[in-house]
């Protein structure tokens, strides 16, 4: 009979123990999630700008088209290249945000490109899903053939299907 009850104790104990063992990793794992769920929301899914090619722009007459944005630093690394670019081209540059953050986007691109600004930039930013500061097209009539989010990469030619 005592076997029996040592028996029965130790069980118990066991179970108790991978109870609780049990209960450590879903805490630990809860963690994990949050700790990714925190990390996904920091840096956002990949865009991948490509998404757009092939899509209508609600704008004609350009060939490049440059998204900016005036918190973005990128995008004032990416405007001098742009408009190295828009020398040769038809160019809009289309420039979100406040008008004091702007100026300078807007003296280095007014020589060299046509631009949008305040309201009808954000508008245009939406028409088009532009999800990424700054994004390049490359664009024939009112079709996009070349999204990028480097003006290096849309310099490169367009591959052929």
């Amino acid at each position: 009979m005592t076997f029996l009850v040592a028996a029965v104790v130790f069980v118990g104990a066991l179970c108790l123990f991978e109870l609780l063992l049990t209960f450590a990793v879903l805490r630990r794992l809860r963690e994990q999630g949050e700790e990714l769920a925190a990390l996904k929301a920091k840096h956002g899914p990949r865009y991948d700008p490509a998404v757009l090619a092939g899509k209508e722009i609600p704008v004609a007459g350009y060939d490049l088209v440059g998204f900016f944005d005036s918190g973005c630093p990128t995008c004032h690394d990416e405007a001098p290249r742009f408009a190295e670019l828009a020398i040769s081209h038809t160019a809009l540059a289309v420039i979100s945000g406040q008008p004091k953050d702007v100026t300078d986007l807007i003296e280095l691109l007014s020589p060299v490109s046509a631009l949008v600004l305040g309201d009808e930039a954000t508008e245009l930013t939406e028409a088009v899903n532009i999800q990424a500061f700054p994004t390049f097209l490359r664009v024939s009539g009112s079709r996009i053939d070349q999204a990028q989010t480097s003006v290096a990469a849309l310099a490169e030619p367009v591959p052929s299907a």
